[in-house]
């Protein structure tokens, strides 16, 4: 009888999903958001461009991606996750070995809005989180965790690889590199795994023999139309949180390299301090994700805000390489459960399968949060002469992020959460 478990257990093609999903973060997060910071520098200097120019790059990108949100979001729900993760593949790897030709600074923003940007969003978290939530009930957040573990995997990997292939070679040969690397591995892989959802393939969630979709799960709004989202409360009160955890993620990831080297950091070294953000939330979306699965997705995403916002204070308010180091880190690890608590909490308040439309819209309507660090960082460097200043206010968005989130409403799903971790 173990026997024939162990076998059915190994067949599932869920984990081969998972494995997927986590790859494709690594690709599209990794080799894109993590990188914008190491791109800066290369790139104001062969086209002659201002810091504040560049800034929008990170704007740009995230305006491009939030905005063919609903779109991703209508087509993952159809069941066309393999077309649109195959499609995503193939316009990453083109886009990147275009970048490598590019001209002008003009070819580049264009490259980037109609190859990168798109390609990167379809392989990220609405195409992968549509395909999670259906394949995995129980073990919903650490799944998601797991799979969202593969964008700090990239943040950690990346940025010191491409800091070295820009030393060694330079930005448009490694540019080239990683477009290759996108075409030779991802595009098959992808073609060859990807899968809706379990019923395609004659299975279900979590391996199970049998259906295991508990009463208590919310599917009643699998129909909802965006503007019939847009009405929803728990709809706003999840995604303002979710944009000031955001924001401070972006300012993060866009500038702690720039900032790292105005404190004296040589470049390595800086671009070491990403990969310790980067690591220590691969150990976050482990945790929380578990942690997820156990308590209200509410008050894990009010504790995200708050030590966030805690870790912040020494690299604030203390020199040294160490301080930035320990700061950095704290800060990194709170920010891991972002993806599973977000994952978690639309599956609970919309259901599994309008996760798509859902993810999508929300993107979209945080767009106006999404564009801002990018560029205000930017040109508060270029009306300071510094980094710190886009920094200090950081605490003060991740305060009103946790007010919101305290004050979220409880949705009847937690309760089946609670009994799924107690089974």
């Amino acid at each position: 009888m173990n026997t024939l478990s162990d076998n059915q257990h190994a067949r599932f093609h869920g984990w081969k999903i998972l494995a997927l999903s986590t790859f494709s973060q690594f690709v599209s997060v990794g080799f894109t958001v993590y990188l914008i910071g190491l791109y800066i520098e290369p790139l104001s200097q062969t086209f002659s461009a201002t810091r504040g120019q560049l800034g929008w790059a990170s704007a740009i990108f995230l305006l491009v991606a939030s905005g063919i949100g609903p779109l991703l979001g209508y087509w993952v729900d159809k069941g066309r996750v393999r077309i649109v993760m195959t499609l995503g593949a193939a316009a990453l790897a083109a886009g990147f070995m275009l970048l490598s030709q590019a001209a002008s600074l003009l070819q580049a923003a264009l490259i980037c809005v109609f190859l990168i940007a798109p390609g990167s969003a379809m392989l990220g978290v609405v195409t992968v989180g549509a395909m999670l939530v259906q394949w995995f009930e129980r073990r919903r957040g650490l799944a998601i965790g797991i799979a969202a573990a593969g964008i700090s995997a990239g943040g950690f990997a990346m940025p010191p690889i491409v800091a070295w292939l820009f030393v060694t070679f330079d930005w448009r040969i490694s540019s080239l590199l990683l477009g290759l690397f996108i075409a030779i591995v991802l595009l098959p892989v992808t073609w060859l795994i990807a899968v809706s959802k379990p019923a395609d393939m004659g299975q279900y969630p979590d391996g199970a023999e049998a259906p295991t979709r508990p009463a208590g799960e919310k599917t009643q709004h699998a129909t909802d139309s965006f503007l019939q989202l847009l009405a929803r409360k728990d709809f706003w009160f999840i995604a303002l949180t979710i944009g000031a955890v955001s924001f401070t993620s972006l300012m993060m990831i866009t500038y702690l390299v720039p900032l790292a080297r105005e404190r004296g950091i040589d470049l390595q070294t800086s671009a070491f301090m990403l990969s310790v953000y980067a690591g220590s939330a691969f150990v976050g979306k482990f945790l929380i994700g578990w942690v997820c699965d156990r308590v209200s997705p509410r008050r894990v995403l009010t504790g995200i805000s708050f030590f966030m916002a805690l870790g912040l204070l020494p690299l604030l308010f203390l020199d040294g390489l160490v301080f930035f180091s320990l700061s950095v880190a704290f800060v990194g690890l709170a920010l891991g459960g972002l993806m599973p608590v977000w994952a978690s909490l639309i599956a609970l308040n919309f259901g599994p399968a309008a996760f798509g439309r859902v993810k999508g819209a929300m993107s979209l309507v945080l767009t106006g949060v999404s564009i801002i660090p990018g560029p205000l960082g930017g040109y508060l460097y270029d009306a300071n002469g510094s980094y710190s200043a886009a920094f200090d206010i950081l605490v003060p968005v991740l305060a009103v992020g946790m007010v919101v989130s305290f004050f979220m409403p409880k949705q009847g799903g937690e309760r089946y959460q609670k009994a799924a971790a107690a089974a």
